[in-house]
């Protein structure tokens, strides 16, 4: 392998990681972002939680078969 290869690799593990930390919350309704302007608490709100899940399942699918290829 190359270096480049492992860079990526790792890039990838790195990414399937942060979206599995977001599908836990999502899964789970327990969503609080903060961000420079302030925070939010959107636990209530069980449709915008399922729409996260979804597309960070989605995205995390893609980024592992990009993985699985390397």
């Amino acid at each position: 392998m190359t270096q480049e290869i492992i860079d990526r690799a790792n890039k990838l593990q790195n990414n399937i990681h942060r979206y599995e930390i977001v599908i836990r919350y999502a899964a789970t309704n327990c969503l609080q972002f903060t961000g420079m302007i302030g925070t939010g608490n959107v636990s209530e709100d069980k449709e915008l939680a399922k729409l996260i899940y979804d597309h960070c399942k989605k995205k995390q699918k893609e980024l592992i078969e990009e993985y699985d290829k390397l």
